[in-house]
């Protein structure tokens, strides 16, 4: 459908100027506005109030640690807070003593 129709997406088809010294103009589109368009919808759509693109740390998880783990730290930074691990949990103490 995308495809079909990618002479007619605004994502697409949205230019922006680099530099035009005249009579030159160097134009170029903005490859991550249907991610940024994609991410509005589904906070829209689910309600949350975080960003939704937090959850891609979750995803790429899966097939790489390191880099998710890289994806979080760089997050992290970009809100300004400190990247860190969680709070480790003594999993040998009694039932009553872990947080809940």
């Amino acid at each position: 459908m995308e495809e079909k129709y990618k002479k007619e997406i605004w994502t697409r088809t949205y230019k922006i100027e680099l530099w035009a010294p005249k009579p030159l103009h160097n134009r170029s589109g903005v490859s991550v506005l249907g991610e940024i368009a994609a991410m509005s919808f589904a906070k829209t759509l689910t309600g949350i109030s975080y960003s939704p693109y937090v959850m891609d740390a979750f995803l790429v998880y899966g097939y790489s640690p390191e880099a998710a783990s890289g994806l979080y730290e760089e997050m992290m930074e970009k809100t300004g807070r400190t990247p860190r691990l969680p709070e480790a949990v003594d999993t040998d103490a009694a039932p009553e003593a872990l947080p809940e």
